[in-house]
């Protein structure tokens, strides 16, 4: 009976041993490459030779990963964009993300280097966003992060913040000290109670009255305050950005030495 046990028990061990082999053989491992090809189907960007190209692709696809199944980007090399993974791997058979070739680690950013800079007025600079970017979170300048610019500025009387007179629902304020400067096109920033601060597109300006879209169902209240932001009036500081329509504009002060 022992013996008998044991061969059961050897069978049992080889025919599980099978399995995982044929999990481990089935499984496919994609390349991608800045230099790659998205137009190449599943089964040619397996071979390392043929790779994909970007992140886009690769989200694709995601859907039909297997347990077991790598992708991986060539070193060295900077992927832009989203990656987006809507399978999953099984206990201790993960999809896996890494790195093929020599060289430093690829590197997958949300960020994008911007060229064809114009100057657009003053010290004003606007380049072409690509993408089509609905809205940006973040700018940096030599890797420093830069702040969206505004009216007031943080460091002005009252912690930047003007105070609004009047309110109308969740649609306009009236500020009878705004004078001069039109701010339609740029955003309100506005402190509605002591725990809300709203944001909300400029429609259009009438005097010293800002009307704005808002999606809150928050109204104003008379003597709170508000600043204006995300528009190329608001821009005076060293790196201060704005981002409409596809384009962004960044304060910067060249020297005489400099050139664009």
């Amino acid at each position: 009976m022992i013996n008998i046990y044991r061969s059961c028990y050897f069978k049992l061990s080889a025919l599980l041993l099978l399995l995982l082999l044929s999990v481990k053989l089935n499984a496919a491992t994609y390349y991608v490459s800045s230099s790659g090809d998205d137009s190449r189907s599943a089964q040619t960007a397996q071979n390392i030779n043929t790779p994909w190209k970007t992140l886009s692709r690769v989200s694709q696809i995601s859907s039909s990963l297997q347990p077991g199944d790598q992708i991986l980007f060539k070193r060295g090399e900077v992927f832009t964009g989203t990656l987006t993974i809507s399978a999953s791997g099984s206990a201790g058979n993960p999809i896996v993300f890494g790195a093929y070739g020599d060289g430093n680690l690829p590197e997958i950013t949300g960020f994008v280097t911007l060229s064809g800079w114009q100057l657009k007025s003053g010290n004003v600079w606007e380049a072409t966003v690509p993408g089509g970017l609905s809205y940006l979170n973040t700018v940096t300048v030599n890797g420093a992060a830069k702040t969206v610019g505004r009216y007031p500025n943080v460091t002005a009387a009252n912690q930047g913040y003007l105070t609004y007179d009047s309110f109308n629902t969740n649609v306009s304020i009236t500020d009878s000290k705004l004078a001069g400067q039109n701010w339609t096109g740029g955003q309100i920033v506005m402190r509605k109670t002591r725990w809300i601060i709203d944001r909300s597109e400029i429609s259009s300006q009438n005097g010293t009255t800002i009307n704005y879209n808002s999606a809150s169902g928050y109204w104003g209240a008379k003597g709170y305050g508000y600043f204006i932001q995300n528009h190329p009036s608001a821009l005076d500081i060293e790196g201060e950005w704005y981002y409409k329509n596809g384009k962004l504009g960044i304060y910067k002060r060249f020297s005489k030495h400099q050139h664009k």
